[in-house]
């Protein structure tokens, strides 16, 4: 008997919050080792609980960030208070995983409402990113969302937190240990031996998590 089809009937919600667990972890690897970006894809396939995710969906999170990094880190850049590849792998990975789907209009096959986007972002900065990650994500983001989700962002009733409508300040977030900054997509080297062995217990945790499938909070897609 064939697998279940994870999109089928109330599983599609989980399937793709597993999908984009997933693949924050593939643009996670991409980002240290540099790997091609089908080869990563595959890696992630032979994951015992990759069945429980969106097959094509993770497929989409993982090639279309990869192929766009360079745009989409310029297209972010006025909006973040250091360099792209300042930030950690993980809040990096985040932003072009989330960027990505913003970019994606809501009607595609894979897309999403800007909320969406933004809570399932803020929902993996909490889980895996650093102290306060989850705020500088989500002010980026928020940002982000003004550009190209404009007419949904302005027909969305305004949050109680924001119902002034002003500009919501950019959490600065957590310092960056140097051995774990990544120039990949930028034409750098590959992480040295002591921050690929950090980076591996970080691979690690983000890995039980995605097992674990502990996460929280609200998904509508």
């Amino acid at each position: 008997m064939p697998p279940a089809d994870p999109r089928a009937s109330g599983g599609a919600r989980n399937a793709r919050r597993r999908a984009r667990e997933f693949a924050l972890q593939g643009l996670y690897q991409w980002q240290l080792t540099h790997a091609e970006p089908m080869d990563i894809v595959r890696n992630l396939r032979e994951d015992d609980d990759y069945g429980q995710a969106d097959p094509g969906f993770v497929e989409h999170l993982v090639l279309g960030p990869i192929a766009d990094a360079d745009e989409l880190s310029d297209w972010m850049q006025p909006f973040l208070d250091r360099p792209m590849r300042a930030l950690s792998p993980v809040e990096r990975g985040i932003l072009l995983l989330a960027g990505f789907e913003l970019r994606t209009a809501p009607e595609a096959e894979y897309g999403a409402p800007y909320r969406v986007v933004i809570n399932e972002a803020v929902e993996l900065a909490k889980r895996f990113g650093g102290t306060d990650g989850h705020k500088y994500v989500n002010g980026v983001l928020d940002k982000l969302a003004g550009t190209v989700r404009s007419d949904e962002r302005a027909n969305a009733p305004r949050s109680k937190g924001n119902a002034g409508g002003g500009r919501r300040r950019v959490p600065r977030p957590a310092p960056v240990d140097a051995a774990l900054v990544t120039t990949a997509g930028t034409g750098g080297s590959a992480a040295d031996p002591i921050a690929v062995s950090i980076a591996v217990s970080i691979e690690d945790a983000l890995v039980a998590a995605v097992h674990a499938g502990r996460a929280q909070g609200t998904d509508s897609e």
